[in-house]
């Protein structure tokens, strides 16, 4: 997949702007890493087996520059906002998700 395009009208989530500030629009594998508290090759590991949901969705998010890959920091925010939208619904329903 290749990088997409700019959307000029959406609001600009908090994740995100500190995601813009700290590593630009488009992130490696080993700022993914740092941003997901893992190492490169366990974030790698878990796109490739796409076995948790934030691993299909990070998967989604990669785009490729020539042989390099990279993940746009606008899906990345949105990926990890929703993860903390449902663990934060977990918590008040008193329900932990399966695992």
């Amino acid at each position: 997949m290749h990088c997409g395009a700019l959307i000029v009208n959406k609001p600009i989530s908090s994740t995100h702007q500190y995601l813009l500030v700290h590593y630009g629009p488009l992130l490696t594998l080993k700022h993914l890493a740092e941003v997901m508290h893992s190492t490169p090759n366990g974030v790698r590991m878990a796109i490739a087996r796409k076995r948790q949901p934030f691993a299909v969705a990070l998967s989604n998010a990669r785009c490729y520059l020539g042989r390099r890959v990279y993940f746009e920091a606008s899906r990345v925010a949105e990926i990890i906002d929703q993860r903390k939208e449902n663990e934060d619904l977990y918590s008040k329903l008193d329900l932990a998700p399966d695992r």
